[in-house]
């Protein structure tokens, strides 16, 4: 296959009010949001060896680790889940834990211990055996960074864990110091992928560099970070988790990752036959789907992103506007989602259901009508609130304009002007705050800023939690006292909940609340989305909405 050179820069809707859509491209380009689909329909049978090429993404503000409990950025839930495995997995569809590197588990009645039965006869890519031992190496050095650095990515999914006993060679136990109802679902999250026990003995820098091991079907051989990566297949592989769908190594020999900084070069690699997949983290542009659909050989796969949606939050700190519960909600029904959507993205992407994306575990769509666009409820909640209209078009108090003032950080141009335009027609003044990413975090704990926009990633609504989990975190921030204590005491009993049941009808509880209160402004589902060749066989989505590299081959 040619490789192109890389820069190092490397039916549901009503129409669209003065914007013209590009629908038949849409509507000619196949969509599947199913969890393993065939790009190739003309081939029924996998194809051995080869090398397959994803283009995706640069994110100049990651963290380029290869190790999955430090690397972060747009494009690193892929990368890492296909550099380590995980004790359980995901089913894509139920949302049902299953085994992976364990074969099994018990927990104990008061929710404190966690005794895993592990797979015997995995071996680690250096050849060293997996077993208790390695898992407790794992773990207990995750810890350690943990104590080290309380701001690592993958800090959040293993908190709380208290301690891990080897019981013997393939039994080990993990003992939390209070119930968490998530830990199994936080189990299988990327981050929390296992090395051998000499990946362990290299520093934490090194751990992010070529040299780790793991039991993955792939490891890395080459790695330039912002530039490539290189995955080899191991010839000795074989299968852990019961969600592969074949038996023995991977089907391909190598799969070439690019970190490409310009959408228009991924799109034409893969056009050009340059690529076999796109990788795109934000959602494909009309145009995008128009060029796909006029090549005729490329399928866009998509999935719901588990997690919330892609949301801007509210700083209610009291010398800011938006300490006034009326303002939040007016903004928040300012916001028409749908044209939004349809602008950036095409009308047929799905409809935002809440604060949560489609695709997470134990959600449920909110009641639409707390999310809802409704600009003269905005005008009405302006006026009690003593904001009237002026001659320019802004609502105006004390001789004051209605300013909003949002953190613009790698956001979308096209995205930011029509929010700006939406918020006008209610007298709002939206403006953007340009903020490079090294000072961003410098100015959320500052609250120099009234909107800022966020996502979090996880198939568990507790993926919240590290955000709102005390008074003056985060999105909780000058929040009056008894709205955060019941933001807490949901997200506490959710964790404690005793079975899923339960634990729905809290986050369905919480995501009411936080509607209502207008802390969090909700502007789309995102969707993972590919767009893949049709030589490329055996695509599959995880739970996590990134693709299986093991089950990928390449009809050469």
């Amino acid at each position: 296959m040619n490789l192109l050179p890389i820069s190092p820069r490397s039916s549901r809707r009503r129409a669209v009010r003065g914007v013209a859509m590009i629908a038949a491209a849409a509507a000619t380009l196949v969509l599947s949001a199913c969890a393993g689909t065939n790009s190739n329909p003309d081939s029924t049978e996998a194809v051995e060896g080869g090398t397959l090429r994803i283009d995706g993404p640069m994110d100049a503000g990651a963290n380029p680790c290869l190790d999955p409990f430090q690397g972060w950025g747009s494009d690193w839930t892929l990368l890492t889940s296909n550099i380590a495995e995980r004790l359980v997995d995901q089913h894509p569809e139920t949302g049902e834990i299953v085994p992976w590197l364990a074969s099994g588990w018990e927990i104990s009645e008061d929710g404190l211990n966690y005794t895993f039965t592990l797979q015997e006869g995995v071996t680690f890519s250096d050849g060293s055996a997996f077993n208790a031992e390695a898992v407790k190496t794992a773990y207990d050095a995750d810890l350690a960074l943990l104590e080290e650095n309380p701001g690592v990515l993958g800090g959040a999914d293993i908190a709380g864990l208290e301690s891990i006993t080897v019981d013997d060679e393939y039994t080990v136990t993990l003992t939390l110091d209070q119930p968490n109802a998530s830990f199994l679902n936080r189990l299988s999250w990327n981050r929390l992928g296992i090395l051998s026990p000499a990946s362990y003995e290299l520093s934490a820098q090194e751990r992010c560099e070529v040299g780790i091991s793991s039991t993955a079907a792939f490891e890395v051989t080459e790695f330039t970070p912002y530039e490539s990566i290189v995955f080899s297949a191991r010839g000795d592989y074989t299968p852990t988790s019961t969600l592969n769908t074949h038996d023995g190594p991977a089907h391909l020999d190598t799969i070439e990752y690019y970190f490409v900084g310009e959408n228009s070069v991924r799109v034409g690699n893969l056009t050009s036959g340059a690529s076999d997949i796109a990788w795109k983290v934000n959602p494909y542009s009309p145009t995008d789907l128009e060029q796909f659909a006029a090549n005729g050989n490329i399928t866009l796969e998509q999935r719901s992103m588990p997690g919330t949606t892609y949301f801007y939050w509210t700083n209610t700190a009291a010398e800011r506007p938006l300490s006034d519960k009326n303002i939040r909600l007016a903004v928040l029904h300012a916001l028409d989602n749908e044209t939004y959507a349809d602008v950036l993205y095409g009308e047929d992407y799905p409809d935002l259901t809440g604060m949560y994306d489609s695709s997470t575990s134990l959600t449920e769509p909110a009641d639409a009508s707390l999310y809802a666009y409704d600009p003269e409820l905005s005008a009405q909640l302006l006026e009690e609130s003593g904001w009237e209209l002026g001659e320019d078009g802004y609502r105006v108090k004390d001789g004051e304009r209605l300013t909003i003032e949002a953190l613009s950080y790698g956001t979308d141009p096209v995205g930011e002007a029509l929010l700006q335009s939406q918020l006008k027609e209610v007298g709002i003044d939206l403006q953007l705050i340009e903020v490079p990413a090294a000072e961003l975090v410098a100015l959320e704990n500052a609250g120099e800023f009234d909107i800022a926009y966020g996502y979090f990633n996880g198939s568990d609504p507790i993926t919240l939690f590290r955000f709102y989990n005390q008074p003056g975190a985060g999105g909780l921030r000058g929040l009056d006292e008894d709205t955060t204590a019941a933001i807490i005491d949901l997200m506490d009993a959710n964790l404690a909940a005793a079975d899923d049941e339960e634990r729905l009808a809290l986050t369905n509880e919480l995501q009411t609340l936080m509607l209502e209160e207008g802390l969090i402004l909700p502007i789309f589902d995102r969707m993972q989305q590919a767009a893949v060749s049709d030589q490329v066989g055996g695509f599959q989505f995880t739970a996590e909405s990134v693709i299986r590299f093991h089950d990928l081959w390449l009809n050469q």
